[in-house]
C-alpha cells in the first residue's frame, strides 16, 4: 500500500477527482501501517494530504483540515525511525576510518562503499542463537544486514543502501553485533595464554546492601591476580558440600600466595548467591558472582547444556587462575569428577 500511495502522488494522481471508495481503501490502508516504514513513505502520506481535497478529508476524518489527516497517518511512525531515517547520510572518509578503527575484523567490501565480517561458532546452533539476536537489533534499529551462513560460519555486510553506502546506522549495528558475538560461545574453550573475555557484565551483592552491582570482566580482573571457579548451581551438592567450602578453608592460604581476589560464578541470580554466600561464607571473603544468562559461560566457552536435568543452560564445573586478566591455569573437571579445579589444584598451580 505505501508504494501504491507513492505511485500515485508520483503521477500526480490525486490531482484528478478520485472516487471516495477508493481514497478509503488507501487512506485505511496507510493509517494502519507498520510501525517502521521509509521516511519516503511518510512524505507520500504528506504529499497524499496536501493533494486530496478538503471535502473528502471531511468525510473520512471528520475535519477538512490537512493537519488532521497528518495527524492520523503520523501514528504509523514511531518517532525513533522516522527521525533516523531522515536524519542518516554517509559516512565522510575521516569518520570511516575512525569508526573502523573500533571494529577491530572489519573489513572494506571491494567495489561498495559497505563493510563485512565473518563470524565462527561453535556449531549451527550458537550461530543461529547469534543470528537470532542480531535480527532484533537490526528489527529496533530498522536497519538490516546482509548475510550469508554455512553451519558454524556467518558473514555479515553492512551498508545502508537509501544513502549508498556506509552510515552511522551500519557503524550503530556492528558496535551490537560485536557484543552479540563477544557473548556468544567461544569457538573452542578458554585456555592457558588465552585471555579473560572483556566487557562481560556480571552482578554480586555487596554485604548489607540491598540491592544487586553489575560489575564487568575488567574491573574484576584487571590489572590483579585472580583465582575464579564456577560450578554447575549453588546450593547444588557437591558445590555446598565440597567445592566451595575447599575455597572458603583455603583463601589465607590463596591470598598468602599473592592472589587478590578469589571469587566463585555459577549461572543464578545475584540474591540466589548472596544467599548461598550468607549460609557457606560468613565472612564474606569471596566474591559471589551471578552470571544469570550464562552470558560469561558461553564467553568462557565453559557453558555446559543441562536442560536434560531441569538446569537449562550452566556453566560446566572449572577453576583458572587470570594474572592481569591473562589465563596462567585452568581446570576442567570431567563428569562427576572434583580435582582440577579444587582450591588445593590451584594453589599448586600459583
Amino acid at each position: 500500500h505505501i508504494k501504491f500511495a507513492s505511485s500515485f502522488v508520483d503521477r500526480k494522481f490525486l490531482r484528478i477527482n478520485m472516487k471516495q471508495a477508493a481514497f478509503s481503501q488507501l487512506s485505511a490502508a496507510l493509517v494502519s501501517s507498520a510501525p517502521r516504514v521509509h521516511w519516503k513513505s511518510a512524505a507520500a502520506c504528506s504529499l497524499l494530504a496536501r493533494g486530496s481535497s478538503s471535502s473528502l478529508r471531511k468525510s473520512f476524518f471528520g475535519s477538512s483540515d490537512a493537519g488532521v489527516f497528518r495527524a492520523h497517518v503520523s501514528r504509523s511512525f514511531t518517532a525513533q525511525s522516522f527521525v533516523m531515517a531522515a536524519q542518516v547520510s554517509l559516512l565522510d572518509p575521516s569518520a570511516k576510518s575512525a569508526a573502523l578503527k573500533d571494529l577491530p575484523g572489519w573489513s572494506p567490501v571491494d567495489g561498495r562503499d559497505a563493510i563485512k565480517k565473518t563470524f565462527q561458532f561453535k556449531d549451527f546452533k550458537q550461530a543461529w542463537a547469534f543470528m537470532n539476536k542480531v535480527a532484533d537489533k537490526a528489527e529496533a534499529l530498522g536497519h538490516h544486514p546482509e548475510w550469508f551462513n554455512v553451519w558454524n560460519k556467518v558473514e555479515i555486510t553492512l551498508s545502508t543502501h537509501d544513502v549508498g553506502g556506509l552510515s552511522a546506522l551500519d557503524v550503530e549495528l556492528a558496535k551490537a553485533i560485536e557484543g552479540f558475538a563477544a557473548t556468544a560461545p567461544s569457538f573452542e574453550p578458554i585456555k592457558v595464554g588465552s585471555k579473560i573475555p572483556s566487557a562481560i557484565k556480571l552482578k554480586y551483592k555487596p554485604k548489607g546492601e540491598v540491592a544487586a552491582k553489575e560489575i564487568t570482566t575488567d574491573e574484576i580482573f584487571g590489572g590483579k591476580k585472580v583465582v575464579l571457579f564456577g560450578v554447575p548451581g549453588a546450593f547444588t551438592p557437591t558445590c555446598s558440600m565440597a567445592h566451595l567450602p575447599g575455597f572458603v578453608e583455603k583463601y589465607d592460604e590463596l591470598k598468602a600466595k599473592g592472589v587478590d581476589v578469589v571469587a566463585v560464578t555459577s549461572v543464578n541470580d545475584a540474591y540466589v548467591m548472596d544467599a548461598w554466600q550468607n549460609d557457606k561464607d560468613k565472612d564474606s571473603k569471596i566474591m559471589f558472582l551471578a552470571d544469570g544468562s550464562a552470558d560469561f559461560a558461553r564467553a568462557l566457552g565453559l557453558d555446559k547444556d543441562l536442560t536434560g536435568i531441569g538446569f537449562g543452560v550452566r556453566v560446566g564445573r572449572f577453576a583458572l587462575i587470570a594474572d592481569k586478566g591473562v589465563v596462567t591455569y585452568l581446570g576442567v573437571e570431567e563428569p562427576g569428577k572434583l580435582e582440577a579445579s579444587t582450591a588445593d589444584a590451584c594453589l599448586a598451580n600459583l
